[in-house]
């Protein structure tokens, strides 16, 4: 242990009882001086990107004018990403501020003085979307990932499916260290008769629950139910087999309102000994006017690129309400055509294909559907733009 006093040096000691009996002042005024948090700090969903605003302080935290107002810097999962230049004319103003960067992403807003060494404050952290918000959703993953945002290990595998060819999985390789491992769906407006509806094979080791979460925008995380490799007898062998699925169905009736993120996440953990989480055909919607196998849609729809900017890969959905001959193109920026991603039949229902660009500089491109009929005659075209970001 260190000793504070020295016993032959009393003039020593004097001064270090000075410094004791002035130091906490000096600290309290520093800590009074700094700025007061940002306040009403909120974040939007735009299809183009995450719309973020908020209010200036007009005071410091002993409730002082804020003279010295000179910046505000926007930090990005946790990381720095952009600054605002500000003056004292700012104090007290709401702000906006848009990232045209799309999907899941946390976001806080920091504001400065201009003392040496600045004071700061800082928002509260919040988690946000940009892109398109749906009304329901399902996701087979058939075509890969789709609309979902990965954290960690999470992939498709082809080892077992509860339809199709594939299934998602916490660590589709082999047993893994669990790691944080999370993914998120696409936000999705919430009604009355709305429910999250999954099939599940639980192959975890007993420290290793898997979880369900959801939080309404700018809301608190809550969790909707945990996976335990005990909850059904078929997963206590620890064998992995087609006929392990098991059904959920969880009400989000008392979300009605919100538009929610739902997140399956596996905590920090030892080895797993087993094989994992199996995750297929989950569907967030109303099931009596909507099943997990989609009503087929109305009329052709190309939407736009998930996401958007990208690096290496992104994701086009499309909805055909007939079967047709369809050709799925990308161009760069000069016409010339960059890649054929589909050339032939396709059945009627909703579709997602997966490109990877890695073989491809940055900049702007453009992707082109087109649909001819079973009457040989065109019936719908489309072309889009896109953001390959290195």
């Amino acid at each position: 242990m260190m000793r504070i006093f020295n016993k032959s040096s009393p003039v020593i000691n004097i001064l270090f009882c000075f410094l004791l009996l002035f130091f906490p002042i000096l600290s309290e005024e520093s800590e009074a001086a700094i700025p007061k948090p940002p306040t009403n700090f909120a974040i939007g969903s735009r299809d183009y990107g995450v719309a973020l605003s908020w209010n200036n302080p007009s005071e410091k935290m002993d409730n002082s004018p804020f003279l010295d107002f000179s910046s505000i810097k926007i930090y990005r999962d946790y990381v720095f990403y952009d600054s605002i230049a500000v003056t004292v004319a700012d104090t007290g103003r709401m702000m906006e501020y848009v990232d045209s960067m799309q999907g899941y992403h946390y976001y806080q807003v920091y504001v400065y003085d201009n003392q040496s060494p600045p004071g700061r404050n800082w928002s509260q952290l919040y988690l946000g979307y940009g892109g398109i918000i749906h009304d329901y959703y399902f996701e087979n993953f058939d075509a890969g990932r789709g609309l979902v945002t990965v954290v960690g290990t999470w992939d498709t595998t082809y080892r077992v499916a509860h339809s199709g060819q594939a299934s998602f999985v916490d660590s589709p390789d082999s047993v893994s260290e669990v790691t944080q491992a999370q993914f998120f769906l696409p936000p999705v407006r919430i009604t009355a008769n709305h429910v999250l509806r999954l099939y599940e094979i639980g192959l975890l080791s007993e420290e290793n629950d898997g979880n369900i979460l959801i939080t309404p925008f700018n809301d608190i995380v809550s969790s909707l139910g945990r996976t335990r490799i005990g909850d059904h007898e078929e997963w206590l062998d620890g064998s992995l087999n087609n006929d392990d699925w098991m059904l959920r169905s969880i009400s989000l009736s008392q979300y009605q309102g919100d538009t929610v993120a739902i997140m399956f996440s596996l905590p920090m953990g030892s080895e797993m000994l087993l094989d994992g989480w199996f995750l297929d055909d989950i569907f967030i919607g109303d099931p009596l006017s909507v099943d997990d196998t989609r009503a087929l849609p109305s009329s052709v729809l190309l939407e736009q690129n998930y996401p958007n900017p990208f690096n290496p890969s992104t994701v086009f959905t499309f909805q055909l309400p007939v079967s047709g001959y369809v050709t799925l193109k990308v161009y760069d920026v000069l016409g010339r055509e960059v890649a054929t991603l589909i050339d032939g039949m396709q059945d009627a229902g909703y579709k997602i294909h997966e490109w990877n660009a890695s073989g491809n500089a940055s900049g702007v491109y453009f992707y082109k559907l087109t649909v001819v009929g079973q009457n040989g005659i065109m019936s719908y075209s489309d072309t889009k733009k896109m953001l390959l970001l290195r």
